[in-house]
């Protein structure tokens, strides 16, 4: 009886350690399976991480390259295209940064000088102001862009025609306010960079070619920048000049000075009384009023022709 009783002991001992390595057995089957799902998330986790970085710096690099390309295509697409910022100068008597530049000719019977200004009081944002040579002033609101390279033919400064390739157009607006006595609204004129490295501005060749015909691009006239020279470059001139003549010249230089600086701050302060912008967008700007005077002035003085130009400088300029 003992013997059956051992032997049933023994089979419930077996039975029982049985069970425990099954258990054993799952619960490391189960571990070695967590395992390896963390490690295949991990995995898959890292390579999604990884493939993330390699398209966040792909679409990176892609946009660079577009921007690069973009950049190039634009230089490729208007190689003679001038640059606005150009146009941007000193400070004006009020303190206020130019944006404008005058350009000039020494062509007979035709308007002495152009102003283009890249920052008017209009709905377009520039204009281009023209002194006639009777005194009289026209302003025209502009759109300044760039169009594909386009061939015209100017007369130079130099009284010689030449062909010149152009990207930067100029088109004159129409105001219904304005007073276009020319008869050029809608005229196309170009900027460019002259051989000397400055800007140059192809107008109608208003004496052959005058506003009541179509505008001809193959006989326009080249203004060319009044002012290309630097402060440094003038003061090298002045040094050339005798004491005497400074004195004398430093004395006219101061008079020219006054009245320009006046016209500017009497049609500054006549702008500011104005309360209707119509009406504020069409008058004359302070800039053109000191050109005007400044340009009368080498008229009435025609052997002071350079004083007057440098004391014009120097008001436009904000000194």
């Amino acid at each position: 009886m003992k013997k059956v009783y051992l032997l049933l002991f023994s089979v419930l001992v077996l039975s029982a350690c049985s069970q425990d390595e099954t258990a054993t057995n799952s619960v490391s089957e189960a571990s070695d399976t967590v395992e390896t799902s963390v490690q295949t998330s991990e995995s898959s986790s890292s390579e999604t991480t990884s493939e993330t970085s390699t398209q966040s710096t792909e679409t990176s690099s892609s946009e660079q390259t577009t921007e690069e390309t973009s950049s190039a295509e634009d230089e490729e697409d208007f190689p003679y295209a001038v640059d606005l910022d150009d146009f941007v100068g000193g400070k004006d008597p009020a303190g206020k940064t130019i944006h404008h530049q005058i350009f000039e000719t020494n062509q007979d019977d035709l308007p002495p000088d152009i102003t283009v200004n890249t920052k008017a009081l209009n709905n377009f944002g520039k204009e281009i102001s023209i002194d006639l040579t009777g005194g009289e002033h026209l302003h025209y609101p502009v759109s300044i862009s760039s169009v594909p390279t386009k061939e015209i033919t100017l007369t130079g400064d130099n009284g010689e025609k030449r062909d010149v390739e152009v990207n930067t157009e100029v088109k004159l607006e129409n105001y219904e306010k304005n007073d276009d006595s020319l008869k050029i609204e809608g005229d196309t004129y170009y900027l460019f960079y002259n051989d000397e490295g400055t800007m140059s501005l192809a107008a109608r060749n208003f004496d052959e070619n005058p506003g009541e015909k179509d505008l001809d691009s193959k006989n326009m006239v080249e203004y060319v920048q009044e002012y290309p020279n630097s402060a440094e470059d003038t003061a090298d001139e002045d040094t050339e000049e005798t004491s005497e003549d400074n004195s004398e010249n430093e004395e006219k230089a101061e008079e020219y000075y006054d009245s320009i600086k006046a016209a500017w701050e009497e049609q500054q302060d006549y702008i500011d009384s104005i309360d209707d912008p119509d009406i504020k967008q069409s008058v004359q700007t302070p800039y053109s009023a000191a050109i005007a005077e400044a340009t009368s002035l080498q008229r009435e003085n025609p052997d002071d022709v350079e004083i007057i130009k440098k004391s014009a400088k120097k008001v436009v300029d904000g000194e």
